[in-house]
Parts: C-alpha cells; sequence; structure tokens
C-alpha cells in the first residue's frame, strides 16, 4: 500500500519540478505624477517563438 501511496505522489508531484521556459523580469516601479509604471520583460527560453501573451495585474495597497 505504502509503494502505491508513493508512487501516486511521485507522478502528482514530478510535473511540479520541471524547469521554467518562460521567465518575468520586474523592474523598479517609476512614478509619473499619480501614475506608477512597471515594466515586465519578458524571456524566451522555448524552442518556438512566441506571438502574443495575456496578462492580468491586481494592484493594491497597504489595506488591501
Amino acid at each position: 500500500m505504502n509503494i502505491r501511496l508513493f508512487s501516486l505522489a511521485a507522478m502528482l508531484l514530478c510535473p511540479m519540478l520541471a524547469t521554467a521556459q518562460l521567465a518575468v523580469t520586474v523592474s523598479p516601479v517609476k512614478v509619473v505624477g499619480q501614475k506608477a509604471i512597471v515594466t515586465l520583460a519578458l524571456t524566451n527560453s522555448l524552442a518556438e517563438k512566441v506571438e502574443s501573451a495575456r496578462d492580468v495585474v491586481f494592484v493594491s495597497d497597504n489595506e488591501g
């Protein structure tokens, strides 16, 4: 029984051990008036070209 449990855990956890092929670099914040600009740079290590990407950002302050 322990071998089956270990095998199941290994099958579920192994995909999580993969290395990232797309990396996002976050630049320091630039404040312009009442706006904050944060530049995000995407680095591609994939063999195929990434033509587009979508992003969703949630901004919050100290109070949530």
